[in-house]
């Protein structure tokens, strides 16, 4: 559980990802949906995304890319990245309704017809 302005305990949520083929990907935390999702579209073409001329700032948090080769410069964001395949970092620092508009913004980008949800555990 993540803590909201209040200093009281949030309601921890996940997120649900619908592919036109029928798959569903809904792992426990919504960071992990995140990784799956992107693992299922294939690092490269988020990569492709990110290096396009024009990148929905959703995709830049903090300035930090959503996924990265390289480390992010300020060591507090930097420790807030996870490595995951083919040497790529994940930016996790981020709340679960922007996990979301990342990936409506990669479907959007790559033409995916994804369907997002954030969902309770």
């Amino acid at each position: 559980m993540h803590r909201d302005n209040g200093g009281n305990k949030a309601q921890a949520t996940g997120l649900r990802v619908v592919f036109p083929d029928g798959t569903v990907i809904c792992e426990r935390k919504a960071v992990d949906t995140l990784e799956v999702t992107i693992n299922k579209i294939g690092i490269e073409n988020v990569d492709k995304v990110l290096n396009s001329i024009y990148v929905d700032p959703v995709l830049r948090t903090c300035q930090v890319d959503l996924i990265s080769k390289n480390k992010a410069a300020d060591a507090y964001y930097a420790s807030r990245q996870k490595p995951i395949r083919a040497g790529y970092l994940l930016f996790t620092c981020t709340s679960t309704e922007v996990k979301k508009r990342q990936i409506l913004a990669l479907s959007k980008a790559l033409d995916l017809r994804l369907k997002v949800d954030i969902v309770k555990p």
